[in-house]
C-alpha cells in the first residue's frame, strides 16, 4: 500500500508545483451538497376589492381568496370554522393587486378574476375543492390608477361570465372559452374607475378615463350579450376635474342608477332601460364611491370624503341626502345597512336601520392602526354579516396577523373562524458553520441548527421554534459551535414577547447525537447587546465554554462547565461605548484574548472609536488591556494569531506600517516595504501563521483595485498577488489562505491560496445561483472542507464538502518540507 500512496503523492506534488504561479487553480468539485431550507410561514394579505371575496357555500362552509406575493391564496372552511383544505396559484400581481370572486348557479364552482394595477388580469374557473379547471388572460392595457376600481365579474345565467379589466370587457363560457372580447373605442392608456353589472336585457358597463389625465370622462355603456355597443353616455366636464362613474345598480324596470364624482361633486345618476339618462344631480359633498340598498328599497351612498368618509341615505328619486355617519364601507341588509369603521383603535362594524339609528355596534379588533387595509369588503347572506378582517390583538401566535373570516349574526355576535397558517418551503440563511475531522460540519441558520457527517448524512437537526426563519422570529441561535467530544454548544435568543416582555439568553449544551444536556439562562441578556451580529462570540474549551458578549463600554466575559456548572460572569471595561467583537481566542492555558473595534457612524466631531486587546484569565480576571493609540478604528484593520498576539495595520502619508502587541504587551512597529502608502490604503488583515501576516491593500489610484501581500513583523514584503477584485478572507488554514471574491468575473470566486507565495493552489465550485447572505467557509484537520455556495433553486443556500487535494496527513508533511 505504501508505493501506491507515495506514487500518488509525487505525482500530485508535482501537479501542485505545476499550478503553484498559474493564474489559476484546478477546480474542486463538491463531494455532496445539502441544501438549507426552512418550512416558513407564507403570510397573506388583504387585496384591495370593492366586492367580497367570501363564498358561503351550501355545507355551511366558506371560501375566501386572499393574496401572497405573487400568488392567489384559496382556502375551504368547514362550517366548524377550521380550515379544511388550501391552495395557492402563481398569478402576475405586480402593484397593488386586486381580486374579485363569483360562485357559480349551483354553487358546484366559482370563478375568480385577479390581477394588478400594471399586469393582465387572470380569469380563473376552480371547482368547489379548489381544483383549478381553466384560466384566462385579460391583457394589460390600461393602468389602473385607483385600487380596487378595475376588475369586474358577474354571472350570466347558463353559467358564462362576463369579466372586465379597465376597458377591455370578456365573456367566457364555463368551459373557458372565450364568446367575444371588446373594448371602449375611445379608451385611453389610464383607467381611473368603473364598474360592471348584468341585467336582463343588456350588461352595464361604466368606464372613466380617456385621454385627458386631469380631466378624465365618465361612459355608461350598455352591450348586449353579444358583445355590441347599444347604448353610451358620456359624462365630462373640462377644466374643472372630469367626471366619475364608480359603481352601478340595476333597478327593476331595467334601467340603472349609479354614483360617482363631476367637478370634484357627488354625482348620483338615474338611466331608464334603454340607457337614457333620467336625473344626474350634483351634492356639496366629495365623490360618491359605493351605492346600496336595503330589501325595502331604501339606497345610501358611500362619500370619499377626507379625513373620514362618511355614508348618506339618499333618495333614490331625487337624490336628495338625509343623514351621515361616519363610514369606510357598507353592505345593505334586509332593513338598514352594516358599517365598518376602521377607526385609530379600533376596527368597528355596526347596524344601522333606514333611519339612521344605531342597532347594534362591535369592536372586533384591539388595534386597526397597523395596516390601512384591515378588512375586506363584507357580504350578507342569510341574516349574517360576512368579511375577512386582520385580528390585530396584541399576541404572541405568529400566525395572529393572517386574515381570519368571521360571521357576525343578527345581534352583531362574532364566529371567528380558525388562523389559516400556511408555510412552504423557504431558503434559509446559513449563518455559521463549524468543522472537525471525525465529526463533520454543525450549520447554524439562526432558524435551525444541523449536524451532517463527514460523508453528508443529517446526524440531527433541531429547530428553534416552529416556523421559525431568521432572527426577526420568535427565537434564534444567535452563536453554535462544536465542543470537542463531537457534541455542540449554542446560544439561543428569546426575543421579547407578552409572555416574556424582556426576553432572554440561553446557553444550551448538545451531545453527539443532538440530544440536550443542558440549557441554562445567560446571566447577560443578548438583548441588552443589541443586534448580535459581531456582538456575541462564542469558544469551547476542552470542558467549558466561553461567551463574550459586547456591551455599552463593557465586554461581558461569561464561562460555564460541560455539564451546566460553575456559570460566572465578569464584565471588564472598553473605552467605546459602540464596538464589535472581530476575533477572540482560546488558549491553551484556558485564557481568552480578545480584539475589539470601536464603531461609529459619525463623521464631525465624532467620539474616539479604538483598536482593543484584552486578555482575559481561566478564572474571568482581566490580566491586561491594550489599545492602539490612534483614535479611529475605522480604517485599521486588525486580527490575532492562534498564540493571541495582535497585529493592525496604520498609515500615514509617509508609510504604511505593521504594529504588534504581544502576549507581554510590548508593542512594536516596522514599515512595510514595497507598498506606497501614498498610492495604498489597508482593507483586510489575517494571521497565516506565527509572524507572517496576510494583508489586503487597496490602490488609492483606482478604487476597486486590490492587492494582495503576505508580510512578516518586520513589515518585510514576501508575497504579493494581484486579482484585481476585492477579495474577503474566508479562513487562514494549515493548507493555505482561503480567499472568496465575490465580484471577480464571470462569477464569484473562493480559492486556495499558498501560504508562502500566494499562488492560487486550488479553486472551489460556488454555485450557480445570485450570491447572498453570509458566505461561511470552514477547514477541518484531515484537509476536508465546507462551504457555503447558492445553487439556481431560488437562490437556495448550501452546504458543501470539499477535500483539499494532497491534504492528507502524509501528503501535508511531504508537501511543508518540498516548500
Amino acid at each position: 500500500m505504501r508505493a501506491p500512496i507515495g506514487c500518488f503523492v509525487l505525482v500530485f506534488a508535482a501537479l501542485a508545483a505545476a499550478h503553484l504561479h498559474a493564474d489559476e487553480g484546478p477546480l474542486v468539485q463538491p463531494q455532496w451538497i445539502a441544501a438549507q431550507s426552512e418550512d416558513q410561514l407564507v403570510y397573506d394579505r388583504i387585496a384591495a376589492s370593492v366586492d367580497p371575496v367570501t363564498i358561503a357555500m351550501p355545507d355551511g362552509g366558506e371560501i375566501a381568496a386572499t393574496v401572497a406575493n405573487d400568488e392567489l391564496v384559496l382556502r375551504r372552511y368547514a362550517a366548524d370554522g377550521s380550515v379544511g383544505s388550501a391552495r395557492s396559484v402563481s398569478v402576475d400581481l405586480d402593484g397593488d393587486p386586486e381580486i374579485v370572486v363569483q360562485p357559480s348557479t349551483a354553487l358546484d364552482a366559482f370563478y375568480v378574476l385577479a390581477g394588478g394595477a400594471q399586469t393582465p388580469a387572470m380569469l380563473m374557473r376552480f371547482d368547489a375543492a379548489l381544483g383549478l379547471e381553466w384560466s384566462v388572460e385579460l391583457p394589460f392595457e390600461s393602468i389602473c390608477e385607483r385600487e380596487g376600481r378595475c376588475l369586474r365579474l358577474a354571472l350570466l345565467g347558463d353559467d358564462s361570465v362576463v369579466a372586465m379589466r379597465a376597458y377591455r370587457v370578456m365573456r367566457v363560457g364555463d368551459d373557458g372559452e372565450v364568446r367575444w372580447s371588446v373594448t371602449d373605442p375611445d379608451a385611453g392608456s389610464d383607467f381611473r374607475a368603473g364598474d360592471l353589472a348584468v341585467g336582463d336585457t343588456a350588461i352595464w358597463i361604466a368606464a372613466t378615463g380617456g385621454i385627458d389625465f386631469y380631466d378624465p370622462s365618465a361612459t355608461l355603456a350598455r352591450l348586449d350579450f353579444d358583445g355590441a355597443r347599444l347604448s353610451a353616455d358620456v359624462s365630462s366636464c373640462h377644466g374643472c376635474g372630469g367626471a366619475f362613474l364608480n359603481d352601478i345598480e340595476l333597478t327593476g324596470d331595467g334601467g340603472a342608477r349609479a354614483v360617482g364624482a363631476i367637478g370634484g361633486h357627488g354625482l348620483y345618476a338615474r338611466y331608464d332601460a334603454l340607457g337614457f339618462p333620467l336625473l344626474q344631480a350634483t351634492s356639496d359633498t366629495a365623490a360618491f364611491v359605493r351605492l346600496a340598498h336595503d330589501a325595502n328599497g331604501a339606497a345610501y351612498v358611500l362619500e370619499d370624503s377626507f379625513p373620514d368618509t362618511v355614508v348618506h341615505r339618499i333618495d333614490p328619486s331625487s337624490g336628495q341626502l338625509s343623514w351621515s355617519l361616519p363610514a369606510d364601507d357598507l353592505v345593505a341588509l334586509d332593513t338598514g345597512i352594516a358599517i365598518i369603521r376602521n377607526t385609530s383603535t379600533t376596527l368597528e362594524v355596526s347596524a344601522v336601520d333606514a333611519g339612521g339609528t344605531p342597532v347594534w355596534q362591535r369592536a372586533l379588533t384591539a388595534d386597526s392602526s397597523l395596516s390601512y387595509r384591515v378588512a375586506t369588503h363584507p357580504a350578507y347572506v342569510e341574516g349574517r354579516v360576512e368579511l375577512l378582517a386582520r385580528d390585530l390583538a396584541p399576541s404572541d401566535d405568529p400566525c395572529a396577523i393572517y386574515p381570519r373570516f368571521v360571521r357576525l349574526d343578527g345581534a352583531g355576535e362574532p364566529t371567528w373562524f380558525d388562523r389559516p397558517c400556511r408555510t412552504r418551503p423557504e431558503p434559509a440563511l446559513v449563518w455559521s458553520i463549524d468543522a472537525q475531522a471525525r465529526t463533520g460540519v454543525l450549520v447554524d441558520t439562526l432558524a435551525h441548527l444541523a449536524m451532517y457527517s463527514p460523508n453528508g448524512d443529517l446526524r440531527w437537526r433541531l429547530h428553534a421554534c416552529e416556523w421559525c426563519s431568521d432572527d426577526s422570529s420568535p427565537s434564534a441561535w444567535a452563536a453554535a459551535m462544536l465542543a470537542q467530544d463531537g457534541g455542540a454548544w449554542a446560544m439561543r435568543w428569546d426575543h421579547p414577547s407578552l409572555a416574556d416582555p424582556d426576553g432572554r439568553t440561553l446557553i444550551e449544551r448538545y451531545d453527539a447525537l443532538g440530544d440536550p444536556v443542558f440549557a441554562a439562562e445567560s446571566l447577560v441578556n443578548g438583548g441588552s447587546v443589541g443586534n448580535y451580529y459581531d456582538k456575541i462570540v462564542i469558544r469551547p474549551g476542552v470542558s467549558d465554554l466561553v461567551m463574550l458578549f459586547a456591551g455599552g463600554q463593557t465586554l461581558y466575559w461569561q464561562r460555564v462547565a460541560d455539564d451546566g456548572s460553575a456559570l460566572t460572569v465578569r464584565s471588564h471595561p472598553v473605552s467605546d461605548m459602540f464596538f464589535s467583537i472581530e476575533d477572540a481566542r482560546r488558549l491553551a492555558d484556558g485564557s481568552t484574548v480578545v480584539l475589539t473595534k470601536g464603531r461609529t457612524s459619525c463623521t464631525v466631531g465624532c467620539d474616539p472609536a479604538y483598536v482593543t486587546v484584552l486578555r482575559i484569565a481561566q478564572n474571568g480576571d482581566l490580566v491586561a488591556r491594550y489599545e492602539f493609540p490612534e483614535a479611529d478604528a475605522s480604517w485599521i484593520p486588525a486580527a490575532l494569531d492562534v498564540d493571541g498576539n495582535a497585529a493592525g495595520i496604520v498609515w500615514d502619508a509617509d508609510s504604511l506600517r505593521i504594529r504588534t502587541i504581544d502576549a507581554d504587551g510590548s508593542m512594536h512597529e516596522s514599515d512595510i516595504a514595497g507598498i506606497d502608502s501614498n498610492h495604498h490604503r489597508a482593507t483586510g488583515l489575517a494571521s497565516v501563521s506565527l509572524g507572517r501576516w496576510w494583508l489586503q491593500v487597496e490602490s488609492s489610484f483606482e478604487s476597486g483595485d486590490f492587492t494582495q501581500v503576505l508580510v512578516d513583523d518586520m513589515g518585510s514584503l514576501l508575497a504579493e498577488r494581484h486579482d484585481g477584485a476585492y477579495a474577503w478572507l474566508s479562513q487562514t488554514t494549515p493548507f493555505g489562505v482561503l480567499v472568496h471574491a465575490p465580484d471577480l468575473a464571470p462569477q464569484e470566486h473562493v480559492a486556495l491560496l499558498d501560504s508562502i507565495t500566494l499562488a492560487e493552489r486550488t479553486r472551489f465550485y460556488v454555485g450557480t445561483g445570485e450570491p447572498t447572505g453570509p458566505r461561511n467557509w470552514a477547514f477541518a484537520d484531515d484537509g476536508s472542507v465546507y462551504g457555503t455556495i447558492t445553487l439556481p433553486q431560488s437562490n437556495l443556500q448550501a452546504i458543501a464538502r470539499y477535500s483539499v487535494p494532497g491534504a492528507s496527513p502524509s501528503d501535508v508533511i511531504f508537501r511543508n518540507a518540498f516548500d
